[in-house]
């Protein structure tokens, strides 16, 4: 059987200027196409491909070939915002790579090689980039819309001492802050999105497994534009809130009651 990811990317009839987030999130375009990011199946000679799929009937408008080791990881649409509207697919390959689709020409326009492992993948508008997470180094490293074919920014550090597999958060709400989490560590990470620094970062080292507050890692991150708190899942133990605003942790029940470790 085929080895593919499930439909990621869905392009539908509204005008947008770029994708606000990765990380399974989805956005608009403006033509009712699907790109479909499949690995391929070595064993019976399917090499992987990104299909662009019409929706209404669900036939095949273009399989675009991709090397032979490419094993997908996130893909995110984005559009220039300089008046040229380039449009691109840039998506994650586990193997150290993004590939960058042209969405006009529905060709690859480059595979630039990056840190290992990458996995979740990010679009800002603001500043027309995407940024990309390696699981393997525990860092991030930035393509710009305006060069493709190579990285802007490389490693900039999102963990203190043990790589991991992470997420990034941002929001209008606190850009140009985004909060970056490591499922190998107990913190949560400040990232400045301009300054591409790391800017501070939560401690949970300190809470032992009795502690309302113990965290050994954190995964999944969201944000309320309520009470303007962050949640980040601790592996396999709970969920923390984080008041971002006064730099604090929350209650002792929230950490306690909100299970989850996704």
């Amino acid at each position: 059987m085929l080895d593919s990811l499930v439909i990621t990317l869905s392009f539908w009839l509204l005008p947008v200027s770029a994708v606000k987030y990765g990380d399974e999130a989805f956005q608009s375009a403006r033509e009712g196409t699907f790109y479909a990011f499949c690995n391929g199946n070595s064993t019976v000679g399917i090499q992987p491909s990104i299909d662009v799929i019409d929706p209404v009937n669900g036939t095949v408008l273009k399989s675009i070939p991709a090397p032979s080791a490419t094993v997908w990881a996130d893909p995110v649409y984005m559009e220039t915002c300089d008046g040229s509207n380039r449009r691109f697919v840039l998506a994650n390959d586990r193997g150290g790579n993004v590939v960058i689709i042209n969405a006009d020409s529905q060709e690859i326009n480059s595979v630039v090689p990056m840190s290992a492992a990458p996995v979740h993948g990010y679009g800002v508008p603001m500043t027309e980039e995407f940024w990309s997470h390696s699981d393997g180094d525990g860092v991030f490293d930035v393509l710009d819309l305006e060069r493709v074919d190579q990285l802007k920014h490389q490693d900039i550090i999102a963990h203190v001492a043990i790589p991991g597999h992470g997420k990034l958060l941002w929001d209008e709400d606190f850009y140009p802050r985004a909060f970056v989490t490591n499922v190998r560590e107990p913190f949560v990470f400040e990232i400045d999105l301009i300054t591409h620094q790391m800017v501070q970062r939560w401690n949970f080292t300190e809470y032992g497994t009795s502690h309302p507050f113990y965290c050994p890692g954190t995964h999944g991150i969201s944000y309320s534009r309520i009470n303007r708190h962050i949640y980040a899942t601790c592996s396999s133990v709970g969920l923390i809130e984080i008041d971002i605003v006064n730099f604090g942790v929350m209650s002792e029940m929230m950490a306690k009651q909100r299970l989850g470790g996704r």
